[in-house]
């Protein structure tokens, strides 16, 4: 009984090892980084917050289950915290470290300046370099909304 468990423990351990080498680098790294630069007018924006959020998945409304509270459907997500954060340089530029390999969205908000944001793949050991252009933000629209009653 003991030889049969001590067995089946080190097969787990082995293809627990198996299983992260497959998704690490070369170097042993299972992170990545990425690296990029923010523009204004093609000039580097200074002291923007830079934020890496996993991406969005669109959800559709065809087949999704009902909510029983209408008041829940009303409501804004929750925000969720980003997974890291950054500050541009003197030269626009920003790094963001030991970020685990897949797919992200990256945003970066100055006050007066605007906002962008890009979407951005890394792998593992490897650096991602982007590119953001501030974009002015778009003015609310001051008309009232109606509810949903129409009013």
């Amino acid at each position: 009984m003991y030889r049969i468990l001590t067995l089946s423990l080190a097969a787990c351990i082995a293809i627990g090892f198996l299983v992260h080498r497959t998704h690490a680098a070369p170097d042993g790294t299972s992170t990545g980084a990425i690296t990029g630069t923010v523009m204004k007018d093609g000039k580097p924006v200074v002291g923007a917050k830079v934020r890496l959020a996993a991406p969005h998945e669109k959800k559709s409304k065809k087949g999704a289950a009902p909510t029983t509270n209408p008041s829940d459907s009303a409501d804004k997500p929750a925000k969720v915290p980003p997974l890291a954060t950054a500050t541009t340089d003197a030269d626009g530029k920003f790094v963001l470290s030991d970020v685990a390999a897949g797919d992200y969205v990256v945003n970066v908000t100055e006050k007066g300046m605007g906002k962008g944001k890009a979407k951005v793949s890394v792998a593992a050991g490897q650096s991602s370099d982007i590119a953001i252009d501030l974009q002015d933000a778009k003015p609310k629209d001051k008309t009232a909304k109606k509810n949903k009653l129409g009013l």
